[in-house]
């Protein structure tokens, strides 16, 4: 096990950039429904990597995973179905399994996208809460470039076709928390996966703007 997660934390970059980069190749040139439909598959993958990479107390990475799964899932729970704090959505076929509407995958989902911005804006600044501030910001640019997407690859739909303003609102405050949680609980600890991750996601999606 031990062997396994040195050479997970060792190679994880590279080997998150072949997974991405197949998965761009697939949607562009093979059948965009089988690859997106792999998506919670590679997502598991990526928080295996990530998670292996992480230098530090274990506890303190345990909390931020089991509190942004748990955050990030009822929170999407409760906005399918009320509409807040993102508006009204229901998922498609592609995020897999899902209990209640809601794939359990995106709980995952919230836990890489938090310590792949965490870990990034460690880069450029200091100071505690402009950290936490900017990683929020570079949560939500990142959904920018994914909700144009999340219908064609079948992630979910908009009521309306429309994306409302109040879900990048809603975005960002509950990118707030789970940076303030990150901060709290990770602030000593060190990831070189979890940037590159948030990076390779920013750029497979700005890919895929492009072409889709």
């Amino acid at each position: 096990m031990n062997r396994l997660k040195d050479i997970l934390a060792k190679y994880g970059v590279a080997i998150l950039a072949i997974f991405h980069l197949v998965g761009l190749i697939g949607l562009f040139f093979i059948d965009q429904f089988i690859f997106a439909s792999l998506t919670p598959l590679i997502m598991l993958i990526s928080a295996g990597v990530v998670i292996a990479a992480e230098k530090g107390r274990r506890k303190g990475l345990f909390i931020v995973l089991i509190f942004a799964f748990l955050f990030g899932y009822i929170i999407e729970l409760i906005g399918t179905k009320t509409g807040f704090p993102f508006g009204k959505y229901q998922y498609g076929t592609s995020l897999w399994p899902r209990i209640f509407g809601v794939p359990l995958i995106i709980g995952v989902n919230w836990f890489l996208i938090t310590m792949g911005a965490g870990y990034f804006i460690r880069y450029i600044f200091k100071h505690s809460w402009t950290r936490i501030l900017f990683a929020t910001v570079l949560m939500v640019m990142l959904d920018v470039f994914i909700e144009p997407l999340a219908e064609p690859l079948g992630f979910w739909r908009w009521e309306g076709g429309v994306i409302p303003i109040l879900n990048f609102i809603g975005w960002f405050g509950v990118s707030l928390v789970m940076q303030i949680v990150f901060y709290v609980f990770l602030n000593k600890h060190e990831n070189k996966v979890a940037p590159a991750y948030f990076i390779m996601v920013a750029i497979f999606f700005m890919c895929l703007n492009i072409v889709i």
